[in-house]
């Protein structure tokens, strides 16, 4: 067994050992009946089209993120009392509040 901490592949540790390259076998694991049906299930739910659930992870990530800017320009108008950045939290709350009811009823 030949190991290179540098990530040099199989193939150059032989070359630089100066011994022939054959190609190593992979060790075989000992797989039950549960993990193999496990990764069944699992290989056919990567092959499903999810692009629904994507759309609907993206939007609920740019509802998280908008609420968390939101937040931020609160937090940050509070010292110095910006009322238009007050304002255009405020809008932005809005905004994602109709988004938040456009993606719950749907």
């Amino acid at each position: 067994m030949l190991n290179c901490f540098a990530g040099c592949p199989y193939s150059a540790i032989a070359r630089a050992v100066g011994i022939a390259s054959p190609t190593p076998r992979a060790a075989r694991r000992f797989t039950s009946p549960l993990e193999e049906a496990r990764a069944t299930v699992l290989a056919e739910a990567r092959r499903q089209p999810w692009t629904w659930a994507r759309e609907t992870y993206a939007m609920n990530r740019a509802v998280r993120d908008g609420r968390r800017r939101a937040s931020e320009i609160r937090a940050a108008t509070a010292i110095r009392l910006d009322w238009d950045e007050l304002a255009r939290a405020a809008t932005l709350e809005t905004y994602l509040a109709a988004l938040e009811h456009a993606l719950e009823t749907a």
